[in-house]
């Protein structure tokens, strides 16, 4: 049986979650918590399928296991069952951000370059921006051409021949899809629309921050929910900061994609409560060839 302090402290009344789709900010914000106190979990997927996923995904090869993230796993069925009880789950402050998509899942991208690199290697291809750019293409033509697979369908499908083609996949399912199959399941609030001129709003006991604003008005908000006035957000898990920075700055300068899987991604419902036509307009030319 779950107790009700089966996750929070009840000798802390400032537990926070920090409940997010990654690549959003989390990692700063989590241990910016920290900084001042504050008790936290970060996780970044509750649902039994998504673990499944990630689970195959570090042993592509059918019949084989691993215990990597075992660690991990334990926290996220710790929250899981904890949060089934919604009356439990109410109770808890819960701060969540969204990530315009293409950043989102080119950040993703690079925050595992190792694994494509390794990709490229085996197929006797030099590590480049311009291999590089050639293989975030190819995943997105896989996606097109596979876009009705669920995340189920790609654990079933999961092989060592194209494990970065569904990788690169889940990165898109994972971007369009979070808020309604890993967030709202366990937090139904309503969100109103039209609040991302603001740069948060409050659905229910979940912040909602977007991401570009996440150093200012972010921040703010975060102070105000919180009750922490010292609250200042560190810089943590920078993708451009990292191994590999110069080839991810002369990708994201060059890299252009199909107009039909940029209109895709900005369709998503998150990003039609997030950002304005003007924005999404904006945002979409930058990236259609």
């Amino acid at each position: 049986m779950i107790t009700a302090n089966y996750l929070h402290r009840p000798d802390l009344d400032n537990f926070v979650l920090v409940y997010s789709m990654g690549k959003v900010g989390s990692t700063a914000l989590a241990h910016s918590l920290g900084e001042v106190g504050i008790f936290y979990r970060h996780l970044q997927w509750l649902r039994l399928e998504t673990q499944a996923y990630m689970d195959r995904s570090k042993s592509p090869v059918p019949g084989e296991s691993t215990f990597d993230g075992f660690l991990n796993r334990m926290n996220v069925e710790r929250c899981r069952f904890a949060l089934l009880d919604r009356n439990y789950a109410s109770l808890i402050k819960v701060i969540t951000s969204f990530r315009a998509p293409v950043e989102q899942i080119l950040s993703f991208y690079f925050h595992t370059i190792a694994f494509f690199e390794k990709q490229l290697r085996r197929r006797s291809q030099e590590v480049t921006a311009a291999t590089v750019r050639e293989n975030i293409l190819a995943g997105v033509d896989f996606y097109l051409r596979n876009r009705t697979l669920g995340i189920a369908e790609l654990t079933e499908r999961l092989c060592e021949a194209d494990h970065d083609r569904i990788q690169f996949h889940w990165f898109v399912l994972n971007c369009r899809d979070w808020l309604d199959f890993e967030l709202r399941p366990f937090f139904p609030a309503e969100i109103p629309e039209g609040f991302g001129t603001k740069g948060y709003v409050l659905a229910g006991n979940v912040l909602i921050l977007k991401f570009e604003e996440l150093a200012t008005r972010g921040e703010e908000a975060v102070r105000a929910y919180t009750q922490r006035p010292q609250f200042k957000l560190m810089r943590a898990n920078v993708g451009a900061e990292k191994a590999g920075g110069e080839i991810y700055r002369e990708v994201l300068d060059t890299l252009k994609f199909p107009p039909e899987f940029v209109d895709h991604l900005y369709d998503a419902r998150y990003v039609r409560l997030l950002y304005t036509p003007e924005e999404r307009s904006a945002m979409k030319a930058r990236w259609v060839e």
